[in-house]
């Protein structure tokens, strides 16, 4: 019988693993310009506009536009800049889990009234 997997993955997993799932970026509130676009697809990811077509949002803040909203609903991981600015320092994705926007600071911005 395999020993079970730990729930703390090691930083070389996790670069993999965020590796996997940078493929398809895209972002909400801030505009990255060309030359980081291009560093970024030098390392396998494109740059979608549909939300439902992203694996990873990069948001400067708490929105309420499609994209953002879209992720949250899809679980997808949303980072802030500070994530793309480590991803091309290092030249390698680096992981999601500290640049992630804690989900439960979000909800009171998020939620509103439908009447």
């Amino acid at each position: 019988m395999d020993p079970p997997a730990s729930p703390l993955a090691s930083p070389r997993e996790q670069q993999k693993r965020t590796a996997k799932l940078a493929k398809a970026i895209c972002t909400t509130g801030i505009t990255v310009d060309a030359d980081a676009k291009s560093n970024i697809q030098k390392l396998g990811a494109t740059w979608v506009e549909a939300p439902q077509d992203c694996n990873l949002l990069i948001s400067d803040k708490v929105h309420r536009t499609v994209k953002f909203l879209c992720a949250i609903a899809l679980g997808r991981p949303i980072v802030t800049s500070s994530w793309l600015t480590a991803t091309l320092k290092s030249n390698l994705f680096v992981g999601t889990r500290l640049p992630l926007l804690p989900l439960l600071l979000l909800l009171p911005k998020l939620v509103c009234c439908l009447r």
